[in-house]
């Protein structure tokens, strides 16, 4: 059986948390893109509740990119 070195687990440990803040940005901006999708498409008749609920999509993805922009390291 082949055994994995410690320094190599330290690494793998060391580069996730780096993937999940790059899912977190991408998310991010696909529920912008997604809010601006339903805002702009709001008809007359369900527009109060559409665009109630894609302001809503895009604040939280405006609230994934404020989480990205606090939480990477700088180089």
């Amino acid at each position: 059986m082949d055994k994995t070195p410690v320094d190599s687990v330290e690494t793998e440990i060391k580069k996730e948390p780096k993937k999940s803040l790059v899912v977190i940005a991408i998310v991010s901006i696909c529920e912008i893109i997604i809010g601006l999708v339903v805002i702009l498409n709001a008809d007359r008749v369900t527009e109060k509740y559409l665009n109630s609920a894609g302001w809503v999509i895009m604040l939280l993805g405006v609230a994934g990119l404020v989480l990205y922009a606090l939480y990477r390291k700088p180089k």
